[in-house]
């Protein structure tokens, strides 16, 4: 598919920006943080267009990285030092998105 275009992008940059991030301590073995649509649902334009993006325009890698032994596999999207990710099969169904540095 196109890459997002630059109005989407400043759309998701915006939403990125002023959500919180929570760290997801249940898992310090892998720092990331997360974000849940719930908080902000006002937010839910830009939660969407970032799942999208996501979906559409990410990229498919091993979780967890080398020199871990891989589980699964994830579809990835970065966004400046950023990769974001979700664990659920459809945009419609997402409710939350993680992140960690690249």
């Amino acid at each position: 598919m196109d890459k997002p275009s630059d109005s989407d992008m400043a759309e998701i940059r915006a939403f990125i920006s002023s959500v919180e991030w929570r760290f997801a301590k249940t898992m310090p073995q892998w720092p990331h943080f997360y974000n849940v649509l719930s908080w902000n649902p006002e937010k839910q334009g830009g939660f969407l267009k970032l799942v999208s993006a996501i979906f559409n325009n990410g990229y498919k890698e091993a979780w967890p990285r080398p020199p871990e032994r891989s589980i699964r596999v994830v579809t990835y999207f970065n966004v400046d030092e950023y990769r974001y990710w979700v664990m659920d099969t459809t945009i419609e169904g997402t409710n939350l998105i993680n992140r960690a540095k690249n």
